[in-house]
């Protein structure tokens, strides 16, 4: 499994080394992440971040080139902390080595908040990706990362598995996944989030867990 802190970026956007530098960069970066979450991409300027930051826009520019430079920084970074935290969710249950239909709860319970954790902004990123080349590429890049993690905990549990390619059925099962997350997003005000994603996880335990 990938080390997100070791993993080469898609971007050209060096890391700051000084203190002080590091500081801008998070003030930035926290002031657009807002900002995309508040308007949307298409109506946040460089201007709105920079005061939003509290500096120049000269010195905004001394970190980004554009706000889409932003944009996909913070898409990367949002997809590198997902993936670490399903890495934490899985290193539980093989500590734990529990059963598989208990494991599958732990993940999904843990994924769904890691996915929800920045809704409005998580839809924002979806959008982005599929008019962004470079976006659809951090995304594509993290998110088979993810369902490779839980492949490789899957396939511990193959005497427990009521099926026998793993690969697939993990990819049906990931891309099933994220289907109802952004709808539970979208309709957390009119649906009972808790049942849908009980119902969810009930789906997936009786198609991946051999019947005793």
């Amino acid at each position: 499994m990938k080390n997100p802190e070791n993993t080469p970026s898609f971007l050209n956007i060096k890391e700051p080394v000084q203190k002080r530098s590091r500081e801008t960069r998070r003030k930035i970066v926290e002031a657009a992440r807002d900002l995309f979450t508040e308007m949307g991409f298409e109506e946040t300027t460089t201007h709105l971040i920079a005061d939003k930051a509290g500096m120049s826009v000269g010195g905004l520019y001394a970190h980004f080139q554009n706000k889409e430079d932003i944009f996909l920084y913070i898409l990367e970074l949002r997809s590198k902390e997902v993936y670490q935290i399903t890495l934490d969710s899985l290193k539980v249950i093989q500590e734990k080595n529990i059963a598989l239909d208990q494991a599958l709860d732990h993940l999904y319970r843990t994924w769904y908040k890691a996915h929800t954790r920045h809704g409005k902004l998580n839809q924002e990123m979806l959008r982005f990706c599929m008019m962004n080349e470079t976006a659809g590429k951090i995304h594509n890049y993290w998110e088979k990362a993810e369902t490779d993690a839980v492949k490789s905990l899957i396939a511990r549990y193959q005497e427990d598995l009521a099926i026998a390619d793993v690969d697939s059925a993990v990819t049906v099962v990931a891309r099933s996944t994220h289907e109802v997350f952004h709808y539970l997003y979208r309709e957390k005000d009119s649906v009972d989030e808790n049942a849908v994603l009980t119902s969810l996880i009930t789906m997936v335990q009786r198609f991946l867990v051999k019947k005793n």
